[in-house]
């Protein structure tokens, strides 16, 4: 009996294995596919931040050039502050104790001479910083001056492509006014061949003379029309 109960138990045990261990197959299955998703999705913006970045225009980088600059010269102000706060509180503090009547007069002139030393340094690190915030305002200068010059040339840019555009319809409609002339012409002068077949030279002459002159005022009015376009180019 007790085998019996034995053999059944480890069957079952075996049983228990097998499903854990599919358990845990599908598991990691679902974990890998997880994991490739997370991947792919991270490449794709990684690829989406990269092109963004390349989509960045100069005036973009030079906007966030001067930002951070600003930043640091606000932090280095500050710094500056805080250091002549604590410069001024020193100072005082050493006068006292210089003022003190310390029982050694000799150890009074050494700490007093240390003190005068250490003030010494902390005006060079002021100078430092001082110098430093200077050159933070310099390159602030200089990049705003890079600024004007870009939105300078991005407008001068940007006029000329609307001065070549202008120029281009100007262009389209001298040859839409030349190809209307072109067509009317030989209109009449398919006209006056047409009136030439079927009339006699005598009664059609001086319709003949009349389209001549309409032909001849035609081509005034083209030649007008041109010198008036080409005369507001040139103004513009």
């Amino acid at each position: 009996m007790y085998i019996f109960f034995e053999y059944h138990r480890k069957k079952d045990f075996s049983s228990e294995q097998v499903r854990l261990g599919d358990d845990i197959s599908r598991e990691l299955s679902r974990r890998n596919r997880t994991d490739a998703e997370l991947r792919k999705t991270l490449e794709e913006l990684s690829e989406k931040l990269t092109e963004s970045q390349r989509q960045e225009t100069v005036s973009e980088r030079v906007e966030r050039r001067l930002q951070e600059i600003e930043q640091e010269m606000r932090a280095e102000r500050q710094l500056v502050e805080r250091r002549q706060d604590q410069l001024g509180r020193m100072s005082f503090q050493l006068q006292e104790v210089c003022k003190l009547k310390l029982p050694n007069r000799i150890v009074k002139i050494h700490f007093c001479t240390m003190m005068h030393i250490l003030l010494f340094f902390l005006n060079l690190l002021r100078e430092a910083l001082l110098h430093q915030v200077e050159d933070l305002r310099s390159q602030l200068l200089r990049a705003e001056e890079d600024r004007v010059e870009l939105q300078h040339q991005i407008s001068h840019v940007a006029m000329h492509r609307q001065s070549y555009q202008d120029v281009q319809d100007d262009d389209r409609r001298i040859r839409m006014v030349t190809e209307r002339y072109e067509r009317e012409k030989q209109e009449l002068e398919k006209h006056i061949l047409d009136l030439k077949a079927k009339l006699s030279h005598n009664a059609v002459m001086s319709e003949v003379e009349e389209l001549k002159r309409c032909i001849e005022t035609k081509d005034k009015e083209k030649a007008q029309l041109v010198m008036h376009i080409q005369v507001n180019l040139r103004r513009q």
